[in-house]
Formats: structure tokens, C-alpha cells, sequence
């Protein structure tokens, strides 16, 4: 049994339908604030439910796909969201990233905590910690991205990375 909810966003109300499938509890914009237009796709969430729940459609499966593929449909998705320049960085480093996968992983299925900590021990061999930190956090709204565009739950999470040979130049009086 679905449900319809109005939830108050930044510049207008949006209805949001909430509704359980495969034994979890989700929430699925309508992306109006009409209720009309909110409770025509009410109605068609609870018939695919239906259908579901008497077995007449298989859930689609997440067909693989490889990581320059998902980069250039990271980049697609978000051309007119972003600025050009935070674009084009963040494409230069998922390309390093992707450059680093390439013999060993190529779908992003494959892709472990492991491969990310490996990375980011290559990485600090040749650049300076921040650079590393900068690499990692472009991770994470790719992963975001993997989320959204359903291809997966996501590259694992990073962990920055501290300097450690760092010296105090000035202590305070």
C-alpha cells in the first residue's frame, strides 16, 4: 500500500509517495507540488506494485558497466548542473582513477575499499597529500551519482589522508 506525503522543500511544497518494494521502505519524488499530478503517479506506483507482488514483471537487473562508461555519463548528467571548470576537474580526476583501475578492474561492480586504499598509497608517492584528498573527495559525489543513476550503491567511501611529516613552524605565545 502506497501513500502520499507533502514535504516542504527550500522554494515549494513537493508530494512524495511512499511505498514498500522488495521489503523496503522508500520514498519517491513526485517532483510536483500539484496533488493531481502527485496522485496520478500514486496510482501508477501501487499498480507496478501490484504487478509485482503477483509476480507478472521480474525487476530489471543493473546491466555491468565499465568505469569510463560511467564517467562519461557522469559528465552528461552534469553539464548543466555544474560549472565548467568544477566539470572539467572533476573529470581529470576521475581519468586518473580510471587510469589507475584499468588493468586490473574495469566494471565498476568490481571496485572494492582495497582498490581505493591502493590508490591513494600510489597516489601519495608521487603528490602531495592534499592532491590525494582533493582525488578522494571527487570520489564521492561520483559515488553519489552511481546512487542516483541506479547503477550501483556506490564506490566505497575514502578515508583523507593526514600529512604526517609535518613539522610546527610557529607555536603560539
Amino acid at each position: 500500500m502506497a501513500s502520499l506525503h507533502k514535504r516542504k522543500g527550500k522554494r515549494r511544497c513537493i508530494w512524495y509517495v511512499r511505498h514498500w518494494r522488495f521489503g523496503k521502505d522508500t520514498w519517491k519524488s513526485c517532483g510536483t507540488s500539484d496533488k493531481k499530478l502527485a496522485l496520478d503517479i500514486l496510482k501508477k506506483i501501487e499498480s507496478e506494485d501490484e504487478r509485482l507482488s503477483q509476480g507478472l514483471e521480474v525487476p530489471r537487473r543493473i546491466k555491468p558497466i565499465t568505469f569510463e562508461d560511467f564517467i562519461d555519463l557522469y559528465v552528461r548528467d552534469r553539464v548543466n548542473r555544474l560549472a565548467p571548470r568544477t566539470i572539467q576537474t572533476d573529470l581529470a580526476k576521475l581519468k586518473i582513477f580510471a587510469d589507475f583501475l584499468k588493468d586490473s578492474k574495469t566494471l565498476i561492480s568490481l571496485v572494492r575499499t582495497r582498490d581505493v586504499e591502493k590508490f591513494r598509497e600510489a597516489r601519495l608517492k608521487s603528490v602531495k597529500p592534499a592532491t590525494v584528498n582533493i582525488s578522494l573527495a571527487t570520489l564521492r559525489p561520483a559515488s553519489h551519482g552511481l546512487r542516483s543513476m541506479g547503477i550501483r550503491s556506490g564506490i566505497p567511501s575514502p578515508r583523507r589522508t593526514s600529512r604526517l611529516d609535518w613539522t610546527i613552524r610557529y607555536l603560539a605565545p
